[in-house]
């Protein structure tokens, strides 16, 4: 079990017993508790290494410390996944769609946000841990643990629901995934993303971004590859601080190996 586990397990308890020390900094004297359902959508743009799927994330977040400079969250998710699968080639038209239930995916992560006096993010680090469940029918689950290190700058515009919404940032993200299959050895990799984002309308509730995320791989077999470039473009609109509408166009691909491109839309509901 895991080399992924024991990078992650010490550090996550840590903060989470130190978190739970910490009541008196809170800045309103009193925790707080939130949930959120996230459905999406995902349709294939091509046919290699994609399928139209419907995912649902379920989570439950707290936040032992919010503070203007700073603020820690403690994020517990488990996300469905329903495949659709098309098959042309047989059957009547009524038999043409099917679908297939995933296992499910779980997360448990820390995030410390760390601001400037104007509340504007500065920089943002993510310690956590994954599983992906194996099938019933295949032994394919995998544990990741991952570390990530989010840093913004450059001029904003002070708009949009309690953020500032012109930002460019850059994320640094290594991790390390166990897989059940025995015939697959320990991966790591290390994925390095520059995103640019910018308002669309006056008060920064709808904004678009564009980024590219290379990803690398320091050790582990070849014999499975992930794609190791991904071009991403999306939009998204904040009708309230509660609700949140989505949609991204993401292409993927690796010199030598078939890639896949996708459109993703969504809504994110904090309870």
């Amino acid at each position: 079990m895991v080399r992924a586990v024991r990078w992650i397990s010490w550090p996550l308890c840590l903060l989470v017993f130190w978190a739970g020390g910490t009541r008196a900094c809170l800045a309103d004297g009193s925790a707080k508790i939130t949930g959120g359902v996230e459905p999406a959508y995902t349709f294939c743009l091509s046919a290699s290494g994609c399928s139209n799927l419907v995912r649902t994330q379920l989570r439950l977040q707290y936040k032992p410390i919010a503070r203007r400079k700073f603020s820690l969250r403690i994020r517990l998710l488990r996300a469905y996944q329903l495949t659709m699968l098309d098959d042309k080639d047989d059957g009547s038209s009524e038999e043409q769609q099917s679908s297939r239930f995933e296992p499910p995916f779980d997360v448990a992560d820390v995030k410390l946000r760390f601001s400037e006096p104007n509340g504007r993010d500065h920089l943002e680090l993510r310690l956590g841990y994954a599983y992906q469940h194996s099938d019933p029918d295949a032994v394919d689950g995998y544990h990741t643990g991952y570390l990530s290190g989010d840093y913004y700058f450059g001029a904003p515009i002070p708009t949009g629901w309690g953020g500032l919404s012109r930002r460019f940032d850059i994320l640094l993200r290594m991790s390390g995934n166990q897989y059940a299959t025995v015939n697959r050895s320990y991966e790591e990799f290390g994925q390095l993303v520059p995103t640019y984002t910018l308002p669309l309308n006056g008060d920064g509730s709808t904004r678009m971004y564009g980024s590219y995320a290379r990803e690398m791989r320091f050790a582990g077999s070849n014999a499975q590859r992930t794609p190791s470039n991904r071009f991403e473009i999306g939009v998204t609109r904040d009708p309230t601080r509660w609700l949140e509408f989505y949609g991204r166009l993401a292409m993927f691909g690796t010199r030598g190996v078939p890639g896949a491109s996708r459109i993703v839309v969504g809504a994110d509901i904090t309870i």
